[in-house]
């Protein structure tokens, strides 16, 4: 009971704005509810998607999410330098220049995954 009670608040929170939270954010609040409370996803996942006032996911988009956050996480000194970039230029460049500025200082990227990595 206490479980399910810290379930509904934690996923609630998320839904508590205007707009439905995206996979994503309920990704992350279904691996901190696993964390701290030491459930299983497969539980977690069904007492969500019992509840109808609550945001509903499939346990193959969570895993889906999980895996896409891990995709990103290797280019964190790439991630760093947009993000300098970003705020050299007081957050006026868009990826097309920030893709340019990186070309110019011989990074290898395409610029398909500065627009990503910005999103």
């Amino acid at each position: 009971a206490y479980s399910r009670a810290c379930i509904h608040k934690k996923i609630g929170g998320l839904n508590s704005r205007t707009q439905e939270p995206r996979k994503e954010e309920l990704a992350r609040a279904i691996n901190e509810l696993k964390q701290e409370l030491r459930l299983s996803v497969k539980y977690i996942i069904d007492v969500i998607n019992a509840n109808p006032g609550l945001p509903h996911i499939s346990r193959s988009n969570y895993y889906y999410q999980t895996h896409k956050l891990d995709k990103d996480s290797g280019n964190q000194k790439l991630m760093d330098r947009i993000k300098e970039i970003f705020l050299e230029h007081r957050q006026r460049y868009g990826y097309r220049r920030i893709y340019g500025q990186l070309r110019r200082e011989d990074y290898e990227v395409n610029h398909k995954k500065v627009q990503r990595l910005m999103q």
